[in-house]
């Protein structure tokens, strides 16, 4: 005869709270998917209602990407850092969980390098044993927040150049 036990391990679950807002406004967006990635699999995705807030789960374990888009927008992403997570290591204190982050998307306009703000994560979350809220890399925040201030800032300089340039010829037509 031949035993076989089974033992069944609970997956340590990681709570992921987003708020969608319109980066310019600061007003909360609605209609703004929220996918959770591990690699190019969805691991769960979810539409922010009008309210903006977008309530998620990922498995503790892997590093994921957190992706954020609507069309018409520039899509943003963050890294979630899930190693290391554990019940254990925070003792009690409840579930692992991010704080809330605020996410916010600006329009896509033509002729416009959106390149850096797409291909590099406006922050990374990641776990630091007995806090059961996730820390997030405040460099890396900074950095693309002020390279987004600069491309907003250049984006609305030349569609003010090309408005005069519109009216100008406007004017010349008349």
């Amino acid at each position: 005869m031949i035993f076989s036990g089974l033992t069944a391990y609970a997956q340590e679950m990681v709570d992921v709270f987003v708020i969608t807002k319109d980066y310019k406004t600061d007003k909360k967006e609605g209609g703004v998917t929220v996918r959770i990635l591990d690699g190019s699999t969805v691991v769960q995705s979810a539409v922010s209602p009008a309210n903006g807030k977008v309530s998620m789960q990922a498995p503790a374990g892997k590093v994921y990407k957190l992706e954020i888009s609507k069309a018409g927008k520039v899509t943003r992403y963050a890294t979630l850092n899930l190693k290391g997570v554990s019940s254990e290591s925070i003792q009690g204190a409840g579930n692992v969980r991010t704080q809330d982050i605020p996410i916010g998307l600006f329009e896509e306009l033509p002729n416009v390098d959106y390149s850096y703000v797409k291909s590099n994560p406006f922050t990374e979350f990641y776990f630091e044993s007995g806090n059961p809220v996730l820390k997030y890399d405040d460099i890396v925040a900074d950095r693309m927040a002020k390279k987004i201030e600069k491309i907003i800032a250049e984006s609305d300089a030349q569609k003010g150049q090309n408005d005069a340039k519109f009216n100008e010829a406007i004017k010349n037509a008349d």
